[in-house]
Protein backbone atom coordinates (compact mmCIF):
# COMPACT_ATOMS: atom_id res chain seq x y z
CA UNK A 1 0.00 0.00 0.00
CA UNK A 2 1.33 3.46 -0.74
CA UNK A 3 0.94 6.39 1.34
CA UNK A 4 -1.59 8.68 -0.58
CA UNK A 5 -1.64 12.28 -0.62
CA UNK A 6 -3.60 13.57 2.40
CA UNK A 7 -7.18 14.45 2.12
CA UNK A 8 -7.91 13.74 -1.88
CA UNK A 9 -9.35 16.83 -2.98
CA UNK A 10 -9.41 19.51 0.02
CA UNK A 11 -11.28 21.85 -2.46
CA UNK A 12 -13.97 21.99 -0.81
CA UNK A 13 -15.74 25.87 -1.65
CA UNK A 14 -15.32 25.43 1.90
CA UNK A 15 -2.06 41.30 13.78
CA UNK A 16 -4.23 38.02 14.70
CA UNK A 17 -5.47 39.84 17.87
CA UNK A 18 -5.95 38.08 21.65
CA UNK A 19 -6.82 34.49 21.28
CA UNK A 20 -7.98 34.61 25.41
CA UNK A 21 -9.95 37.98 24.49
CA UNK A 22 -12.97 37.83 26.93
CA UNK A 23 -16.66 38.06 25.19
CA UNK A 24 -18.32 41.53 25.45
CA UNK A 25 -19.72 42.16 28.85
CA UNK A 26 -24.24 41.84 27.55
CA UNK A 27 -25.97 45.05 28.43
CA UNK A 28 -28.46 44.27 31.21
CA UNK A 29 -31.69 42.43 30.04
CA UNK A 30 -33.62 45.32 31.43
CA UNK A 31 -31.89 47.56 29.29
CA UNK A 32 -33.78 51.10 29.24
CA UNK A 33 -33.21 51.78 25.55
CA UNK A 34 -34.17 48.42 24.54
CA UNK A 35 -37.48 47.60 23.06
CA UNK A 36 -39.07 44.40 24.60
CA UNK A 37 -41.33 42.02 22.23
CA UNK A 38 -44.25 42.18 24.15
CA UNK A 39 -46.23 40.80 21.14
CA UNK A 40 -45.08 37.68 20.79
CA UNK A 41 -46.70 34.65 22.02
CA UNK A 42 -43.85 32.18 22.40
CA UNK A 43 -46.37 29.55 23.30
CA UNK A 44 -44.96 26.72 21.07
CA UNK A 45 -48.05 26.66 19.42
CA UNK A 46 -48.81 30.58 17.80
CA UNK A 47 -47.16 31.63 14.84
CA UNK A 48 -44.83 34.58 15.70
CA UNK A 49 -43.55 35.42 12.58
CA UNK A 50 -44.73 38.67 12.16
CA UNK A 51 -44.51 40.10 15.81
CA UNK A 52 -40.84 39.40 15.60
CA UNK A 53 -40.55 40.79 12.34
CA UNK A 54 -41.99 43.64 13.11
CA UNK A 55 -40.06 43.97 16.36
CA UNK A 56 -37.06 43.80 14.67
CA UNK A 57 -38.12 46.69 13.01
CA UNK A 58 -38.70 49.08 15.49
CA UNK A 59 -36.36 48.29 17.60
CA UNK A 60 -34.00 48.99 14.76
CA UNK A 61 -35.55 52.58 14.99
CA UNK A 62 -35.09 53.10 17.85
CA UNK A 63 -31.62 52.36 19.06
CA UNK A 64 -31.35 48.64 17.89
CA UNK A 65 -31.75 46.17 20.81
CA UNK A 66 -34.30 43.78 20.87
CA UNK A 67 -35.18 41.85 24.14
CA UNK A 68 -37.08 38.82 23.19
CA UNK A 69 -39.50 37.14 25.28
CA UNK A 70 -39.32 33.27 27.49
CA UNK A 71 -40.54 30.48 26.19
CA UNK A 72 -40.59 28.62 22.44
CA UNK A 73 -41.37 31.10 19.79
CA UNK A 74 -42.16 29.33 16.52
CA UNK A 75 -41.47 31.20 13.07
CA UNK A 76 -43.20 29.86 9.49
CA UNK A 77 -41.23 32.16 7.14
CA UNK A 78 -37.72 33.18 6.50
CA UNK A 79 -36.76 36.42 9.52
CA UNK A 80 -34.90 39.36 8.00
CA UNK A 81 -32.24 41.02 10.02
CA UNK A 82 -31.34 45.07 8.91
CA UNK A 83 -27.95 46.08 10.46
CA UNK A 84 -27.02 47.30 13.28
CA UNK A 85 -29.67 45.45 15.56
CA UNK A 86 -28.69 43.76 18.56
CA UNK A 87 -31.78 40.59 19.23
CA UNK A 88 -30.81 39.31 23.15
CA UNK A 89 -33.12 36.22 24.39
CA UNK A 90 -33.63 35.70 28.24
CA UNK A 91 -30.56 32.98 28.13
CA UNK A 92 -30.01 29.98 25.61
CA UNK A 93 -32.02 27.60 27.40
CA UNK A 94 -35.24 30.12 28.40
CA UNK A 95 -35.65 31.82 24.95
CA UNK A 96 -36.08 29.47 21.97
CA UNK A 97 -36.63 30.28 18.24
CA UNK A 98 -38.17 26.95 16.58
CA UNK A 99 -39.10 26.59 12.98
CA UNK A 100 -42.28 25.37 12.63
CA UNK A 101 -43.08 21.59 11.72
CA UNK A 102 -43.84 20.59 7.72
CA UNK A 103 -42.93 23.54 6.21
CA UNK A 104 -39.86 21.76 4.01
CA UNK A 105 -38.75 24.39 2.01
CA UNK A 106 -35.26 25.41 1.05
CA UNK A 107 -34.84 28.69 2.75
CA UNK A 108 -33.10 30.19 5.89
CA UNK A 109 -34.66 30.76 8.94
CA UNK A 110 -33.17 34.31 9.71
CA UNK A 111 -31.17 36.11 6.65
CA UNK A 112 -29.27 39.34 7.57
CA UNK A 113 -30.56 41.77 5.04
CA UNK A 114 -28.31 45.09 5.71
CA UNK A 115 -25.80 46.51 3.61
CA UNK A 116 -23.24 45.26 5.86
CA UNK A 117 -24.40 42.57 7.77
CA UNK A 118 -23.62 44.00 11.36
CA UNK A 119 -25.61 42.40 13.57
CA UNK A 120 -25.19 40.81 17.16
CA UNK A 121 -27.43 37.96 18.69
CA UNK A 122 -26.92 36.78 22.21
CA UNK A 123 -28.38 34.46 25.11
CA UNK A 124 -31.13 32.43 22.59
CA UNK A 125 -31.56 29.12 21.40
CA UNK A 126 -32.18 28.67 17.55
CA UNK A 127 -33.98 25.45 16.38
CA UNK A 128 -33.83 24.71 12.63
CA UNK A 129 -36.36 21.82 13.39
CA UNK A 130 -34.85 18.99 10.86
CA UNK A 131 -37.14 16.27 12.53
CA UNK A 132 -39.99 18.25 11.97
CA UNK A 133 -38.96 19.27 8.36
CA UNK A 134 -37.56 15.96 6.80
CA UNK A 135 -37.54 16.83 3.22
CA UNK A 136 -35.96 20.50 2.76
CA UNK A 137 -34.14 23.26 4.73
CA UNK A 138 -31.67 25.60 4.54
CA UNK A 139 -29.21 27.80 7.15
CA UNK A 140 -30.85 29.12 10.81
CA UNK A 141 -28.40 32.01 9.84
CA UNK A 142 -27.87 33.06 6.18
CA UNK A 143 -26.66 35.90 4.58
CA UNK A 144 -28.67 36.03 1.15
CA UNK A 145 -29.48 39.30 1.21
CA UNK A 146 -25.72 40.84 1.67
CA UNK A 147 -23.76 39.14 -0.52
CA UNK A 148 -23.25 41.95 -3.00
CA UNK A 149 -21.56 44.13 0.12
CA UNK A 150 -20.32 41.37 1.81
CA UNK A 151 -20.99 40.65 5.88
CA UNK A 152 -19.50 42.97 8.71
CA UNK A 153 -19.00 42.58 12.13
CA UNK A 154 -21.20 40.15 13.17
CA UNK A 155 -21.25 38.76 16.60
CA UNK A 156 -22.93 35.83 17.87
CA UNK A 157 -22.47 34.83 21.87
CA UNK A 158 -23.70 33.30 24.98
CA UNK A 159 -26.28 31.53 21.71
CA UNK A 160 -27.59 27.35 20.99
CA UNK A 161 -27.74 26.47 17.61
CA UNK A 162 -29.35 23.15 17.46
CA UNK A 163 -31.32 21.38 14.12
CA UNK A 164 -30.17 22.64 11.51
CA UNK A 165 -31.22 21.09 8.18
CA UNK A 166 -28.04 22.27 5.91
CA UNK A 167 -25.98 24.01 8.34
CA UNK A 168 -26.62 26.46 11.40
CA UNK A 169 -24.63 29.02 10.17
CA UNK A 170 -24.39 29.83 6.33
CA UNK A 171 -22.33 32.60 4.89
CA UNK A 172 -21.70 33.23 1.31
CA UNK A 173 -20.60 36.33 -0.03
CA UNK A 174 -20.27 36.93 -3.88
CA UNK A 175 -16.86 36.91 -5.37
CA UNK A 176 -14.30 40.06 -4.37
CA UNK A 177 -16.41 40.29 -0.71
CA UNK A 178 -15.72 39.18 2.49
CA UNK A 179 -17.25 38.16 6.00
CA UNK A 180 -14.56 40.28 7.76
CA UNK A 181 -14.56 40.99 11.62
CA UNK A 182 -16.77 38.42 12.76
CA UNK A 183 -16.61 36.73 16.02
CA UNK A 184 -18.48 33.43 17.08
CA UNK A 185 -17.85 32.67 20.45
CA UNK A 186 -19.14 30.91 23.96
CA UNK A 187 -22.04 29.26 21.58
CA UNK A 188 -23.13 25.57 21.24
CA UNK A 189 -23.83 23.93 18.18
CA UNK A 190 -26.13 20.30 18.65
CA UNK A 191 -27.13 17.92 16.01
CA UNK A 192 -26.94 20.34 12.89
CA UNK A 193 -26.51 19.21 9.57
CA UNK A 194 -27.58 16.13 7.07
CA UNK A 195 -24.39 15.25 5.66
CA UNK A 196 -24.11 11.80 4.77
CA UNK A 197 -21.16 11.40 2.21
CA UNK A 198 -17.18 13.13 2.00
CA UNK A 199 -18.14 14.41 -0.63
CA UNK A 200 -20.78 16.59 0.80
CA UNK A 201 -18.31 17.45 3.66
CA UNK A 202 -16.06 19.02 0.58
CA UNK A 203 -18.92 21.24 -0.29
CA UNK A 204 -18.24 22.71 2.52
CA UNK A 205 -22.03 24.09 3.33
CA UNK A 206 -23.17 21.07 6.13
CA UNK A 207 -22.65 20.99 9.64
CA UNK A 208 -22.33 23.89 12.03
CA UNK A 209 -20.44 26.70 10.85
CA UNK A 210 -19.46 27.39 6.82
CA UNK A 211 -18.22 31.24 5.79
CA UNK A 212 -17.03 31.73 2.73
CA UNK A 213 -14.29 34.47 2.24
CA UNK A 214 -13.39 34.84 6.34
CA UNK A 215 -11.02 37.61 7.15
CA UNK A 216 -10.37 38.39 10.35
CA UNK A 217 -13.06 36.02 11.65
CA UNK A 218 -12.42 34.36 15.29
CA UNK A 219 -14.20 30.97 16.39
CA UNK A 220 -13.51 30.95 20.28
CA UNK A 221 -14.55 28.77 22.87
CA UNK A 222 -17.87 26.84 21.63
CA UNK A 223 -18.77 23.35 21.88
CA UNK A 224 -20.13 20.99 19.18
CA UNK A 225 -21.56 17.89 19.44
CA UNK A 226 -22.75 15.36 16.89
CA UNK A 227 -22.53 17.29 13.39
CA UNK A 228 -23.41 15.85 10.48
CA UNK A 229 -21.32 17.67 8.62
CA UNK A 230 -18.44 19.89 9.19
CA UNK A 231 -17.76 21.80 12.55
CA UNK A 232 -16.06 24.93 10.95
CA UNK A 233 -15.47 24.83 7.08
CA UNK A 234 -14.20 28.42 5.23
CA UNK A 235 -13.06 28.46 1.67
CA UNK A 236 -11.72 30.97 -0.59
CA UNK A 237 -14.49 31.76 -3.08
CA UNK A 238 -11.44 32.48 -5.65
CA UNK A 239 -10.98 36.06 -3.47
CA UNK A 240 -7.26 37.18 -2.72
CA UNK A 241 -6.82 38.65 0.68
CA UNK A 242 -8.84 36.06 2.61
CA UNK A 243 -7.37 35.13 6.45
CA UNK A 244 -6.30 35.99 9.17
CA UNK A 245 -9.01 34.14 11.01
CA UNK A 246 -8.48 32.20 15.06
CA UNK A 247 -10.29 28.98 15.87
CA UNK A 248 -9.44 28.43 19.53
CA UNK A 249 -10.82 26.96 22.36
CA UNK A 250 -13.52 24.93 20.99
CA UNK A 251 -14.74 21.08 22.08
CA UNK A 252 -16.06 19.41 18.86
CA UNK A 253 -17.69 15.44 19.98
CA UNK A 254 -18.30 13.95 16.85
CA UNK A 255 -18.62 15.64 13.66
CA UNK A 256 -19.15 13.43 11.29
CA UNK A 257 -16.86 15.96 8.41
CA UNK A 258 -13.94 18.12 9.19
CA UNK A 259 -13.29 19.57 12.43
CA UNK A 260 -11.49 22.71 11.11
CA UNK A 261 -10.94 22.99 7.22
CA UNK A 262 -9.68 26.24 5.75
CA UNK A 263 -10.85 25.46 2.55
CA UNK A 264 -9.99 26.48 -0.91
CA UNK A 265 -11.09 27.64 -3.78
CA UNK A 266 -9.04 28.95 -5.86
CA UNK A 267 -6.87 31.42 -4.59
CA UNK A 268 -4.28 31.03 -1.87
CA UNK A 269 -5.01 32.62 1.59
CA UNK A 270 -3.05 33.98 4.51
CA UNK A 271 -2.80 33.74 7.93
CA UNK A 272 -4.62 31.00 10.38
CA UNK A 273 -4.69 29.88 14.05
CA UNK A 274 -5.78 26.90 14.89
CA UNK A 275 -5.48 26.49 18.78
CA UNK A 276 -6.42 24.55 22.03
CA UNK A 277 -9.19 22.87 20.05
CA UNK A 278 -10.49 20.05 21.18
CA UNK A 279 -11.42 17.47 18.37
CA UNK A 280 -12.87 13.95 19.24
CA UNK A 281 -14.10 12.72 16.17
CA UNK A 282 -13.87 8.68 16.12
CA UNK A 283 -16.20 8.67 12.87
CA UNK A 284 -15.12 11.22 11.20
CA UNK A 285 -14.78 10.90 6.93
CA UNK A 286 -12.08 13.68 6.57
CA UNK A 287 -9.36 15.07 8.24
CA UNK A 288 -9.76 16.63 11.78
CA UNK A 289 -7.43 19.58 10.97
CA UNK A 290 -7.34 20.31 6.98
CA UNK A 291 -5.30 23.23 6.02
CA UNK A 292 -5.33 23.26 2.65
CA UNK A 293 -4.16 25.79 -0.16
CA UNK A 294 -3.36 28.32 2.80
CA UNK A 295 -0.26 29.70 3.64
CA UNK A 296 1.19 31.06 7.10
CA UNK A 297 -0.85 28.89 9.28
CA UNK A 298 -0.19 27.79 13.25
CA UNK A 299 -1.57 24.49 14.31
CA UNK A 300 -1.33 24.11 17.83
CA UNK A 301 -1.58 22.31 21.61
CA UNK A 302 -4.99 20.77 19.79
CA UNK A 303 -6.04 17.13 21.25
CA UNK A 304 -7.50 15.19 18.37
CA UNK A 305 -8.94 12.01 17.92
CA UNK A 306 -8.60 11.02 14.38
CA UNK A 307 -11.74 9.02 12.68
CA UNK A 308 -12.20 5.48 11.24
CA UNK A 309 -14.80 6.35 9.02
CA UNK A 310 -12.37 7.60 6.27
CA UNK A 311 -13.91 6.19 2.89
CA UNK A 312 -10.58 6.52 1.42
CA UNK A 313 -6.95 6.11 2.03
CA UNK A 314 -5.19 9.03 3.50
CA UNK A 315 -7.01 10.57 5.92
CA UNK A 316 -4.76 12.75 8.76
CA UNK A 317 -4.95 14.60 12.51
CA UNK A 318 -3.96 17.50 10.58
CA UNK A 319 -3.47 17.43 6.85
CA UNK A 320 -3.39 19.20 3.40
CA UNK A 321 -3.43 18.25 -0.40
CA UNK A 322 -3.39 20.41 -2.24
CA UNK A 323 -0.45 21.57 -0.59
CA UNK A 324 -0.26 24.58 2.21
CA UNK A 325 3.20 26.85 2.67
CA UNK A 326 4.52 27.94 5.73
CA UNK A 327 3.22 25.69 8.02
CA UNK A 328 3.77 25.02 11.85
CA UNK A 329 2.34 22.09 13.48
CA UNK A 330 3.32 22.20 16.87
CA UNK A 331 1.98 21.21 20.54
CA UNK A 332 -0.78 18.69 19.21
CA UNK A 333 -1.82 15.21 21.05
CA UNK A 334 -3.04 12.94 18.07
CA UNK A 335 -4.76 9.39 18.00
CA UNK A 336 -4.73 8.83 14.69
CA UNK A 337 -7.07 5.92 13.25
CA UNK A 338 -5.48 2.83 13.85
CA UNK A 339 -7.73 0.76 11.32
CA UNK A 340 -7.77 2.52 8.33
CA UNK A 341 -5.31 2.36 5.60
CA UNK A 342 -2.58 4.80 5.19
CA UNK A 343 -4.32 7.02 7.62
CA UNK A 344 -1.28 9.44 9.62
CA UNK A 345 -1.64 11.41 12.81
CA UNK A 346 -0.17 14.39 10.02
CA UNK A 347 0.61 14.78 6.43
CA UNK A 348 1.35 17.65 4.92
CA UNK A 349 3.22 18.53 1.34
CA UNK A 350 3.95 21.89 0.86
CA UNK A 351 7.57 23.79 1.59
CA UNK A 352 8.46 25.58 4.83
CA UNK A 353 7.41 23.26 7.09
CA UNK A 354 7.94 23.26 11.28
CA UNK A 355 6.45 19.52 12.72
CA UNK A 356 7.58 19.73 16.32
CA UNK A 357 6.75 18.12 19.93
CA UNK A 358 4.07 16.23 18.63
CA UNK A 359 2.73 13.21 20.00
CA UNK A 360 1.23 10.83 17.57
CA UNK A 361 -0.05 7.48 18.34
CA UNK A 362 -2.05 4.33 16.48
CA UNK A 363 -1.56 5.75 12.78
CA UNK A 364 -3.24 3.15 10.18
CA UNK A 365 -0.02 3.94 7.77
CA UNK A 366 3.06 6.55 8.73
CA UNK A 367 2.78 8.75 11.94
CA UNK A 368 4.46 11.82 10.42
CA UNK A 369 4.03 11.98 6.52
CA UNK A 370 5.26 14.59 4.02
CA UNK A 371 3.59 13.60 0.92
CA UNK A 372 4.35 15.28 -2.01
CA UNK A 373 2.28 15.18 -5.52
CA UNK A 374 4.12 14.68 -8.72
CA UNK A 375 4.45 18.24 -9.84
CA UNK A 376 5.35 20.04 -7.23
CA UNK A 377 8.91 20.42 -5.10
CA UNK A 378 8.61 20.63 -1.87
CA UNK A 379 11.51 21.88 0.32
CA UNK A 380 12.57 23.60 3.90
CA UNK A 381 11.27 21.02 6.33
CA UNK A 382 11.74 20.26 9.96
CA UNK A 383 10.39 17.89 11.52
CA UNK A 384 12.14 17.60 15.51
CA UNK A 385 11.48 16.75 18.68
CA UNK A 386 7.98 14.52 18.32
CA UNK A 387 7.03 11.36 19.67
CA UNK A 388 5.61 9.10 17.14
CA UNK A 389 4.76 5.81 18.64
CA UNK A 390 2.60 2.50 17.37
CA UNK A 391 2.17 3.60 14.05
CA UNK A 392 1.30 1.06 10.69
CA UNK A 393 -1.91 -0.66 12.59
CA UNK A 394 -3.77 -0.74 9.56
CA UNK A 395 -0.16 -2.21 7.30
CA UNK A 396 1.44 -3.97 9.78
CA UNK A 397 5.51 -3.45 9.38
CA UNK A 398 5.05 -1.71 5.89
CA UNK A 399 5.18 1.84 7.05
CA UNK A 400 7.91 4.10 8.89
CA UNK A 401 6.76 6.47 11.87
CA UNK A 402 8.27 9.52 9.95
CA UNK A 403 8.21 8.77 6.02
CA UNK A 404 9.01 10.85 2.86
CA UNK A 405 6.82 10.42 -0.03
CA UNK A 406 6.21 11.64 -3.63
CA UNK A 407 3.38 10.46 -6.04
CA UNK A 408 3.94 8.69 -9.05
CA UNK A 409 4.40 10.87 -12.53
CA UNK A 410 2.39 9.81 -15.57
CA UNK A 411 4.85 7.61 -17.00
CA UNK A 412 5.51 3.79 -16.85
CA UNK A 413 6.85 2.25 -13.49
CA UNK A 414 5.80 5.16 -11.61
CA UNK A 415 8.31 7.73 -13.43
CA UNK A 416 7.82 11.14 -15.39
CA UNK A 417 7.04 12.77 -12.23
CA UNK A 418 8.66 16.16 -11.42
CA UNK A 419 7.95 16.21 -7.70
CA UNK A 420 11.05 16.57 -5.14
CA UNK A 421 11.32 16.75 -1.78
CA UNK A 422 14.39 18.50 -0.44
CA UNK A 423 16.12 19.90 2.48
CA UNK A 424 14.78 18.09 4.98
CA UNK A 425 15.92 17.81 9.05
CA UNK A 426 14.43 14.75 10.76
CA UNK A 427 16.27 15.60 14.06
CA UNK A 428 15.91 14.40 18.24
CA UNK A 429 12.36 12.66 17.64
CA UNK A 430 11.61 9.42 20.01
CA UNK A 431 10.36 7.08 17.44
CA UNK A 432 9.64 3.59 18.36
CA UNK A 433 6.39 0.96 19.08
CA UNK A 434 5.90 0.05 22.73
CA UNK A 435 3.10 -2.68 21.93
CA UNK A 436 3.54 -6.68 22.22
CA UNK A 437 2.87 -7.54 19.03
CA UNK A 438 4.65 -4.62 17.11
CA UNK A 439 3.71 -3.25 14.30
CA UNK A 440 5.10 -0.13 12.83
CA UNK A 441 7.68 -1.64 10.43
CA UNK A 442 10.29 1.72 10.51
CA UNK A 443 11.74 4.64 12.10
CA UNK A 444 12.41 6.66 9.31
CA UNK A 445 11.54 5.92 5.77
CA UNK A 446 12.36 6.90 2.28
CA UNK A 447 10.83 6.72 -0.91
CA UNK A 448 8.77 3.58 0.53
CA UNK A 449 6.20 3.24 -2.00
CA UNK A 450 6.16 6.09 -5.18
CA UNK A 451 8.40 7.70 -6.76
CA UNK A 452 12.35 6.97 -5.73
CA UNK A 453 13.84 9.73 -7.49
CA UNK A 454 13.67 13.58 -6.49
CA UNK A 455 15.44 13.19 -3.03
CA UNK A 456 18.18 15.58 -2.39
CA UNK A 457 19.74 17.16 1.01
CA UNK A 458 18.05 14.96 3.94
CA UNK A 459 19.61 14.67 7.47
CA UNK A 460 18.64 11.90 10.04
CA UNK A 461 20.22 13.29 12.80
CA UNK A 462 20.15 12.06 17.12
CA UNK A 463 16.89 10.07 16.90
CA UNK A 464 15.56 7.40 18.93
CA UNK A 465 14.72 4.62 17.71
CA UNK A 466 13.49 1.22 19.83
CA UNK A 467 11.54 -1.47 19.09
CA UNK A 468 10.94 -0.75 15.33
CA UNK A 469 10.22 -4.09 13.79
CA UNK A 470 12.66 -4.48 10.75
CA UNK A 471 15.08 -1.50 10.74
CA UNK A 472 14.98 2.04 11.94
CA UNK A 473 15.98 3.65 8.81
CA UNK A 474 14.71 2.21 5.64
CA UNK A 475 15.72 3.95 2.56
CA UNK A 476 14.37 3.27 -1.01
CA UNK A 477 15.22 6.54 -2.87
CA UNK A 478 17.77 6.41 -5.93
CA UNK A 479 20.99 8.56 -5.84
CA UNK A 480 19.79 10.62 -2.89
CA UNK A 481 22.01 13.88 -2.84
CA UNK A 482 23.85 14.74 0.26
CA UNK A 483 21.51 12.16 2.66
CA UNK A 484 23.58 12.22 6.43
CA UNK A 485 22.58 9.58 9.02
CA UNK A 486 24.39 10.23 12.13
CA UNK A 487 24.14 10.13 16.04
CA UNK A 488 20.96 7.82 16.15
CA UNK A 489 20.18 5.61 18.96
CA UNK A 490 21.06 2.82 18.77
CA UNK A 491 24.50 3.86 16.69
CA UNK A 492 24.40 0.77 14.83
CA UNK A 493 21.70 2.60 12.92
CA UNK A 494 23.65 5.49 11.34
CA UNK A 495 24.97 3.43 8.52
CA UNK A 496 21.60 1.83 8.17
CA UNK A 497 20.38 2.91 5.02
Amino acid sequence: MRLKLVSALSVFLCGLGNLNAVATVPTPIDAEDAVVADGMKCDGSIDDTAALQGAILAARKSGGHLILPGGICLVGSTISIPDHVWIQGRGKLSTTIRRKDGLNVATDMFDLSGAGGNVTITDLTIDGNKNGNLSAGQYSLGAAGVQAAGVSKLTIQRTRWINAYQAAIGLFVNSGQFVADAVISDSEFENNGTSATFTTDQTGNAGDVAIRSPLRVKVLRNHSVNARGNFVCFGTNANTGVGDVVVSGNTVENATGFGIALGGGGTIAKGAVLTGNILNQPLTRENNVDVAEWADVTVSNNQIVAGSACPQTGCAGIGDAPPAQHVTVTGNIITAAPTVPGSLCIGLGGSDLTISRNTCRNAGGAGIGIAVPDKIQSRNIHISKNVVTNGSQAQVGQHAGIELYIACGPGPKCTGGTGAISDVFIENNAVYDEQKSRTQGYGVGIALYGQTAGFTKISIIRNDFRGEVTRPILSRATGVAQLVIHGNRPAEVNASH
